[in-house]
C-alpha cells in the first residue's frame, strides 16, 4: 500500500484505527517530501509540532515535557571522556569533558572528573576545585570534602574507594 494514502487517511486500512488528524497528516507529508529543503529542518520541529497539535485537538498541554538535549550531550560526552581516560587517552578525555561542558556548563559529574583528573596532574588547585564542584547542585560536598583531605595517588585513590588506577593516576568516578 502506499504510504501516502494511508497517512492521507483514504484508505479502509483498519477501521479501528482513528483517522489521523488533519493537521498530523500535512506534517507527515511534508516529511515526505521529495526535496529534502522542504522536510522540518529538526526533529525538534516535528516534535514541537506535534505539541501543538495535541493542544489544539485535545485543548491541553501535552503531559510530557521534553527531554533537555544538552544533559543528554553532556552525559554522552562525559561518558566517552571517561572510556578515553580508562584508556590511557588522558588528554583526549580532558578535551572531551571540555566538550561536555560547554554543552552543560553545570555538569555535575563532568565537572567533578575533570576537575578531579586536573588536580591529580597539579594543575588545578583544592580551592579553585572545591568551588568548581561546589557550584553545580546535585553532587556531594563531603565526599569531595573527603578526597581532598586525603591527598593525590593510588594510596589516596584506595582511601576514596577508587580501585581502577589508569596510565596517569586513578579513574574518576564514574557517572
Amino acid at each position: 500500500m502506499d504510504a501516502s494514502i494511508f497517512i492521507s487517511g483514504e484508505s479502509s486500512y483498519d477501521p479501528t484505527i482513528p483517522v489521523m488528524p488533519a493537521e498530523v497528516v500535512k506534517l507527515l507529508a511534508r516529511c515526505f517530501l521529495p526535496r529534502p529543503e522542504e522536510h522540518p529542518a529538526t526533529m525538534l520541529e516535528v516534535a514541537t509540532a506535534l505539541q501543538e497539535i495535541y493542544e489544539r485537538e485535545l485543548g491541553h498541554l501535552y503531559p510530557r515535557q521534553a527531554s533537555k538535549a544538552a544533559d543528554a550531550l553532556a552525559d554522552s560526552l562525559n561518558n566517552r571522556a571517561l572510556s578515553l581516560f580508562d584508556l590511557g587517552k588522558i588528554e583526549e578525555a580532558k578535551q572531551v569533558w571540555q566538550q561536555a561542558l560547554q554543552a552543560d556548563p553545570h555538569h555535575a559529574e563532568a565537572t567533578y572528573n575533570q576537575g578531579i583528573t586536573l588536580w591529580r596532574q597539579g594543575r588545578l588547585t583544592d580551592d579553585v576545585l572545591v568551588r568548581q564542584i561546589g557550584r553545580d547542585a546535585g553532587h556531594p560536598r563531603r565526599t569531595v570534602a573527603a578526597q581532598l583531605s586525603a591527598g593525590p595517588g593510588a594510596d589516596g585513590a584506595r582511601r576514596w574507594g577508587h580501585g581502577a588506577v589508569a596510565a596517569e593516576g586513578n579513574s574518576p568516578a564514574s557517572s
